[in-house]
């Protein structure tokens, strides 16, 4: 079994050098729709007031020509929600990858799509899918996800691993343990073995957090200092750089695109916002929460 999420999780959570006006992040995140199809209980977005936004194909086009002026590498079409909710997303895929050409575009996902949807994202140059699946028996995926889609998603694999035999991208699976999968936790890898003998790529456990202290009944994420403002430019479904890809409220939106996203990077409130970061002064933020909650 190989360790490239994990690794590149923890790659993430390292102390860098941290700098006002840094390089351009290496990465663009698109909250393609703040939209999904399932309730699972260690997350917030059913609880979030904002109502159902879907990202343009104007500004993912502007977004993703600007980011490979400035030399961006890869590019996610998740921050927050389910992006198999917006029906564009092959059309992005294909944009990003095909007349881009991006080196990585990935999606994580819950997987709730029929065969057919995966084949035309594969296709398309999708080159990593990474699945979030937090049960392993249909009965205990229900209670924890609040949707019946087990047996949808584990076709949905079936048909990826299927494949994988004629296409080259990277399949994962990441399972949050939260009190309500706790007794199944340690049996999940033994679950998946036989999936990762025959072509998936990478299964790991991680512990349920509080989503920028937005989940009050998880602890923080277990960090001194976050990269998040310094590795990644989120792009908000309604057009606005977001400094963190769990803050589904948009409360760290410091800038619209309408300037394009060089000037929203480094503009004086995004500056200003990093600042807080460097100098540890985060109260009154969901940063400070997200770090410090217990």
């Amino acid at each position: 079994m190989t360790r490239m999420i994990q690794d590149k999780i923890e790659k993430f959570m390292e102390v860098s050098e941290l700098q006002l006006d840094p390089l351009f992040p290496p990465k663009i995140q698109f909250e393609v729709t703040n939209a999904c199809n399932q309730d699972c209980v260690f997350c917030y977005r059913s609880q979030s007031p904002r109502g159902r936004v879907n990202i343009t194909e104007k500004t993912v086009d502007m977004v993703l020509k600007q980011g490979k002026e400035l030399g961006v590498s890869t590019i996610s079409f998740t921050a927050g929600a389910e992006p198999l909710m917006h029906p564009q997303l092959l059309t992005f895929v294909r944009r990003a990858k095909l007349y881009y050409r991006y080196p990585y575009v990935f999606i994580t996902t819950n997987g709730v799509a029929k065969p057919f949807r995966w084949t035309e994202l594969v296709e398309a140059g999708l080159d990593s899918i990474k699945f979030s699946i937090n049960a392993i028996d249909r009965e205990n995926y229900e209670l924890v996800h609040g949707a019946d889609h087990f047996k949808l998603v584990m076709a949905a694999i079936e048909h990826l691993i299927k494949l994988k035999s004629e296409y080259k991208f990277y399949l994962g699976i990441s399972f949050v343990e939260c009190p309500e999968n706790a007794h199944v936790a340690l049996k999940a890898y033994g679950f998946w073995k036989p999936y990762l003998d025959r072509g998936l790529d990478e299964f790991f456990t991680v512990p349920a957090s509080n989503q920028s202290g937005q989940m009050r009944a998880y602890p923080s994420i277990g960090m001194n200092q976050c990269n998040q403002p310094w590795l990644a430019f989120v792009v908000t479904a309604d057009g606005y750089y977001r400094a963190c890809c769990a803050d589904m409220d948009n409360k760290t939106a410091l800038c619209d695109l309408n300037g394009g996203i060089k000037k929203a990077f480094y503009s004086r409130k995004a500056k200003a916002f990093r600042k807080k970061h460097i100098n540890h002064k985060l109260k009154g933020t969901i940063c400070y929460d997200c770090l410090n909650h217990d």
